[in-house]
């Protein structure tokens, strides 16, 4: 389906740009177990709304989940994942990074990057 090409093409993305992170934004849980399933090298980051899933995501390879009471704006959704990266000690504040962003619900792609 959509969703699944959007993650396969952000996981394949995110290997060829040698990303530290790919944040896959979806209200479906299924689409960041699928992101994990791929097994990407990049840490994924997956703003969830619910405590209990976020515990669940723990299972899955490489899938952290980021609390996000609202995922009503993304803007916020991947402030709130790059906080949780600094948190975790992922990065630094100072360190350079690459991220992916897997928009399922737009069906968007995109790639940031901060030096």
């Amino acid at each position: 389906n959509t969703k699944q090409a959007i993650i396969q093409t952000a996981v394949e993305m995110s290997m060829l740009l040698d990303a530290e992170f790919l944040i896959v934004l979806s209200k479906d849980s299924r689409d960041h177990k699928f992101a994990s399933s791929m097994r990407p090298k990049s840490i994924i980051l997956a703003p969830f709304n619910d405590q209990r899933m976020l515990r669940f995501f723990e299972l899955f390879n490489g899938l952290y989940g980021v609390l996000d009471h609202k995922m009503d704006n993304h803007q916020e959704s991947i402030r709130l994942s790059y906080q949780h990266a600094l948190d975790m000690n992922f990065i630094g504040p100072n360190d350079p990074f690459t991220a992916i962003i897997a928009d399922c619900d737009n069906h968007k792609i995109y790639p940031f990057q901060v030096n």
